[in-house]
């Protein structure tokens, strides 16, 4: 039974990036995908595809305390390079995990193709220096999609991944654009 649509392009600009994500398409590897359903456990679960207006965003109380607490560390934006320093900060933060992920970050994020077809950026944290966190995202002309982020472990109480997203947020919010994307959550 297919319950997915898929296509592998060959590129992808700005404008099909917005064009795929405005109808229900989210990347995966080098491939953009659409379902209503992901199979879990051997069992069927429902998936909504979210998305933040980001004419109507503001960072609630919460959100704006775990950006405060990240205070002490350095924000920068960068290219996409898989970097010793981001292949250990991966293999530190995959350790750390209790479900299924591709085993290296260049799996996750290309599959078997040497060469991107999306923009990709990244949100690194550091700490004095070190890579303590990073969240990749792909640019769209209007539009913003959260692929992955990742952390070390031991900056756990710091919530991390929550900090991405709102960095993430916050990134789409300094370019104009209209939509952040982060992803899907599932459901029985």
């Amino acid at each position: 039974m297919i319950y997915y649509q898929h296509v592998y392009p060959e590129s992808v600009s700005a404008a099909l990036l917005d064009a795929y994500l405005s109808k229900g398409w989210y990347r995966i590897q080098q491939m953009l995908i659409t379902t209503d359903l992901i199979t879990k456990e051997n069992d069927f679960l429902a998936v909504f595809w979210l998305r933040y207006r980001l004419d109507t965003y503001a960072h609630s109380k919460k959100s704006r305390k775990l950006l405060q607490n990240i205070a002490p560390f350095t924000i920068s934006i960068e290219p996409l390079e898989f970097t010793t320093e981001l292949t250990d900060l991966y293999s530190r933060y995959h350790s750390s995990l209790d479900f299924d992920m591709s085993d290296t970050l260049q799996g996750y994020l290309m599959g078997d193709r040497a060469v991107s077809v999306f923009d990709t950026r990244m949100i690194c944290i550091r700490q004095e220096g070190r890579l303590i966190a990073a969240g990749c995202y792909d640019e769209g002309a209007t539009t913003t999609m959260g692929i992955v982020n990742i952390y070390d472990p031991a900056y756990k109480k710091y919530s991390l991944g929550k900090v991405l997203v709102l960095l993430k947020l916050e990134e789409a919010l300094r370019q104009g654009k209209t939509c952040f994307y982060p992803g899907y959550i599932s459901i029985h």
